[in-house]
């Protein structure tokens, strides 16, 4: 999925949430929710790239540092 600068989702984006949302019993229910987890997971991970932390998520050191250090940092629920 791709999301513009201004938080908007591709068109093939939508038309897969569509998809996944007409197989549910309530589609309106599941699309509604669907996009507003996109839209709350995407602000999630962009405040963090700006500003390093967000409940409990660390800034990732640069590349060359995490390929070095022993110990790989340990995945949250919702990255993707």
């Amino acid at each position: 999925m791709t999301v513009n600068e201004y938080g908007q989702i591709g068109p093939q984006a939508v038309d897969l949430v569509d998809l996944i949302a007409s197989r549910a019993h309530d589609p309106v229910t599941l699309k509604t929710y669907t996009m507003r987890r996109l839209a709350v997971v995407t602000a999630t991970h962009v405040h963090r790239q700006l500003f390093g932390r967000v409940r409990g998520h660390a800034a990732l050191a640069p590349a060359e540092q995490r390929a070095a250090g022993p110990a790989l940092p340990d995945l949250v629920a919702d990255d993707m």
